[in-house]
């Protein structure tokens, strides 16, 4: 099951954050921007955590980014530019 977690209701028509917990305690990220230019859209964990209660418990994470494979870490926050229209 995946859910809808991003917190900001005045532009949830233009960004989305679709999450997922995994089997390990990873989770799985969809940022969307249906925008006509690039925007950083935010994960805040917070919102997953009211979601899926106990998903974010190891208050530390290592991000990776799908299409260029690069890592960082997280812990309240995942913010990520997404092209126009893009995810």
């Amino acid at each position: 099951m995946f859910a809808d977690v991003y917190k900001d209701k005045l532009v949830r028509w233009q960004r989305e954050v679709w999450a997922k917990p995994l089997t390990g305690g990873a989770l799985a990220f969809a940022l969307v921007n249906h925008g006509n230019n690039s925007a950083t859209v935010t994960a805040d964990l917070s919102a997953v955590e009211s979601v899926f209660p106990g998903a974010v418990s190891h208050g530390r994470y290592t991000a990776r980014e799908l299409w260029t494979n690069a890592t960082g870490t997280i812990t309240e926050r995942l913010r990520h530019s997404v092209e126009a229209m893009g995810v």
